[in-house]
């Protein structure tokens, strides 16, 4: 990273390098058998890597899509994003989704 980079560009660099993280890990897990599932160790480390590339996914939406407009939560910037349908963000605020603060 350059020291000249805008704040914006250095989070996305940095959710970038997260998500290739979790991704890397996940391929380990490519093709194996539903029953391997079975395994709670095995399914947890799944299931987090999907959340930690579901974070970073839409933290850098986020940012790309509302640079100087300041969402207040992910549900705002799902519906700024326009690729989700509205009621994606109804649904994730009323199943108790947390509101990640921005970074």
């Amino acid at each position: 990273m350059s020291p000249g980079e805008p704040p914006t560009l250095i989070l996305i660099r940095r959710h970038l390098v997260a998500l290739d993280a979790a991704v890397k890990q996940l391929r380990r897990h490519a093709g194996c058998p539903a029953e391997n599932l079975k395994d709670l160790d095995e399914a947890l480390g799944i299931e987090r890597g999907l959340q930690i590339c579901v974070e970073n996914c839409l933290d850098i939406a986020t940012h790309l899509a509302v640079a100087g407009r300041g969402a207040p939560d992910y549900a705002t910037a799902i519906r700024w994003l326009g690729g989700l349908p509205c009621d994606f963000a109804a649904v994730s605020t009323h199943c108790g989704a947390q509101q990640r603060p921005r970074t």
